[in-house]
């Protein structure tokens, strides 16, 4: 049996940052869709959030235009909208960011350990799917 590569996904930062938490330790550990992979310490992304929020504390209509540029340059940082809204409701800035497994499977290759700093684009590891493929020949 071999693990079926056709079913491949990267998980990567867009960023520069610091590893806090790995939640796959190892090569060949399972993840699942959506879980937790691996918290990261972004000081860009608390500098973003925290613009927004001061743009938005002035208010008033001459600053809406500021308010969406410091909104878009979250999302271009690799802010989930889904951290933007909560920001926004709650007006606290996230001071750790959560990456989640895009594909359930298993960890291939895991390129990063705690600790370790990463810059934009650094593969953090590469998941393929759970799924096998029988490589035996027929007699």
């Amino acid at each position: 049996m071999a693990w079926n590569d056709r079913d491949v996904a990267v998980v990567s930062t867009r960023v520069a940052g610091t590893v806090e938490k790995l939640h796959a330790r190892a090569p060949l550990d399972p993840v699942r869709v959506g879980q937790p992979f691996a918290e990261l310490y972004v000081p860009d992304w608390i500098a973003a959030q925290e613009e927004f929020l001061a743009v938005k504390k002035l208010g008033g209509r001459d600053l809406a235009d500021l308010a969406d540029a410091a909104r878009t340059r979250m999302l271009i940082t690799g802010i989930p909208e889904e951290v933007i809204n909560a920001l926004e409701a709650s007006g606290q800035v996230q001071r750790r960011m959560t990456l989640y497994a895009p594909v359930s499977g298993v960890i291939a290759e895991l390129a990063v350990r705690e600790g370790a700093n990463v810059m934009p684009g650094t593969m953090l590891a590469r998941s393929t799917a759970r799924q096998t493929v029988d490589i035996r020949r027929s007699p």
